[in-house]
């Protein structure tokens, strides 16, 4: 370009020279000259002011390719940080949505900017074409290097308020991180809590009902024990007022002689004997005291006892299942827990004969616990083999484990009356087969005691420990060899035979299959 000027610049002092004279075209020469060199400067000082430029623009677009690579890194870094800030709560994500439309205006401007850079080149291209244009380009490559200053600093502007933001966040993430950590410390708080109250509700439910049944059972020993006093009280009052009968009728006998006494004195009708009158007179006064209440005690004795010979009535219709007797009885107030001099009451009595119709009417009123230390009515039932009234008695509540003055449990009676039929009834109402009395024996150690064969096969059937010993350091196995009971050492024999067979079978099972895992592992090492 410089060169067609200077071109024409020569071609135009050529022309200069040929059309005028050699004095005037020295000097016009001379100015052409000069102009020529003042252009070629000119032009010199826009081509570096252009190169300048050049420089400018390659810079700037140095710049914009890494603020475009940071703003990858920040994008890259902010989807990140959006896949972290989605788990917490709806701030973190509002933040981040905030964040994704700055990044997205960030973005917007730094294309505008290379839109610009884009225009700029072309607008470099057209200088380089038409020289007219170069200080039209120049200023626009000026307000072009300003903006692009001014965009570079909104960038920073916008970089900072990032950063800014970034830091933000991340203080936030930390705080709700730090806020989670305590709502989870509160959750677990509260569950801990919630385990803690249903534990404590669950331990003050089963201490209430254990309260319950301690009031249930003290209200029944209550009852039980009001009811012996009042039998105790009964006996006392029938043989205080008998003694008093007794006292009052000796009285009233001396009382009678005396008055005899006094009608055989002779004085007793003379003048003088006004004194015996007097005697005759209180003595009959007495008499008839005496004989008044002589009449109030017999009656109430026979209150009395009626009302013994009314709970003996009970204890022997109730023996002999008379049930209309037990019925009338109860109406007039009978109790059939009252027991006899040897323990036995109503109740006791008709479960030891096995009569459910006079059982059913006692259930209401009954004592079905009646723990005295002596035999219990599932005892009675158990002894006797009255399947249907032990199912009954536990079916209302009896107790199962209920023992006897000697320790003995149901169980422990039934084997030892070899009733097999209600040995293995408790066992399926859940009986304890491995219970002991006091001396230590089980049920097994009465089955070898007399030689009761089938219970014995039952109760090894229930798994019964055979290795129990009692207070003599003595198993049921030993029990039978000594008594020689043969038929229950035959069972013992059995079962021991049977669990070492079962061993062996175990063991033989077990070797079987650490032989078959041998060689799996042989085949999988030769493949």
């Amino acid at each position: 370009m410089f060169k067609a000027l200077k071109g024409k610049a020569a071609s135009a002092l050529d022309a200069a020279q040929s059309g005028s004279g050699s004095g005037g075209n020295a000097k016009r020469e001379a100015e052409l000259e000069a102009k020529v060199a003042s252009l070629e400067k000119e032009n010199e000082k826009k081509s570096e002011a252009l190169k300048k430029t050049q420089v400018k623009m390659k810079k700037l677009e140095e710049t914009e390719q890494r603020l475009l690579g940071d703003l990858q890194k920040k994008e890259a870094e902010l989807s990140r940080n959006s896949k972290q800030l989605e788990k917490f709560k709806a701030e973190g994500a509002s933040a981040n949505s905030e964040l994704e439309e700055q990044m997205a205006e960030v973005v917007k401007r730094a294309e505008k900017s290379e839109a610009k850079m884009n225009e700029s080149e072309e607008k470099m291209k057209q200088m380089e074409i038409e020289t007219s244009k170069i200080r039209e380009t120049l200023e626009r490559q000026t307000d072009l290097a300003n903006a692009s200053t001014e965009l570079q600093a909104q960038l920073d502007k916008q970089m900072a308020a990032i950063g800014e933001q970034e830091s933000k966040f991340k203080a936030r993430i930390v705080t709700l991180r730090k806020q989670l950590e305590v709502a989870e410390r509160k959750v677990m708080n509260a569950k801990y809590l919630s385990e803690s109250h249903e534990q404590i509700s669950a331990e003050a439910q089963m201490r209430l009902f254990a309260s319950e049944n301690k009031a249930t059972e003290c209200d029944r020993r209550l009852q039980r024990s009001l009811e012996r006093y009042a039998s105790l009280e009964h006996d006392l009052q029938v043989e205080k007022l008998t003694s008093q009968c007794q006292s009052g009728r000796s009285n009233i006998k001396e009382t009678e002689q005396s008055i005899r006494e006094c009608y055989s004195d002779p004085l007793l009708k003379v003048p003088a004997g006004t004194a015996k009158r007097r005697q005759l007179k209180k003595f009959e006064e007495q008499l008839k005291k005496l004989r008044a209440q002589q009449k109030s005690q017999s009656e109430f004795l026979s209150q009395l006892t009626n009302i013994g010979d009314s709970n003996e009535l009970l204890r022997t219709a109730s023996n002999n299942n008379n049930i209309e007797t037990v019925k009338r009885l109860l109406k007039q107030g009978c109790s059939c827990n009252v027991p006899d001099e040897t323990g036995f009451s109503a109740f006791k009595y008709a479960c030891g004969k096995g009569h459910i119709p006079i059982i059913r009417l006692f259930l209401d009123t009954c004592d079905i616990l009646d723990e005295d230390g002596r035999m219990t009515s599932l005892i009675l039932s158990a002894k006797n083999s009255h399947d249907d009234v032990v199912r009954l008695l536990l079916k209302r509540g009896a107790d199962i484990e209920g023992k006897d003055q000697v320790g003995r449990t149901a169980l422990h009676v039934a084997c030892d009356n070899n009733n097999r039929s209600t040995a293995q009834e408790l066992l399926d109402l859940g009986a304890n087969v491995n219970a002991v009395d006091k001396k230590g024996n089980s049920s097994l150690h009465y089955c070898a005691q007399k030689n009761f064969a089938p219970i014995a096969r039952l109760l090894l059937d229930r798994g019964i420990d055979t290795e129990i010993e009692n207070v003599d350091t003595l198993t049921a196995s030993k029990i039978a060899m000594e008594k020689k009971n043969q038929r229950v050492i035959e069972v013992l024999k059995d079962d021991k035979r049977m669990k070492d067979l079962a061993i062996q079978n175990a063991n033989i099972e077990s070797a079987k299959m650490d032989t078959r895992d041998f060689e799996r592992g042989l085949e999988a090492a030769l493949m």
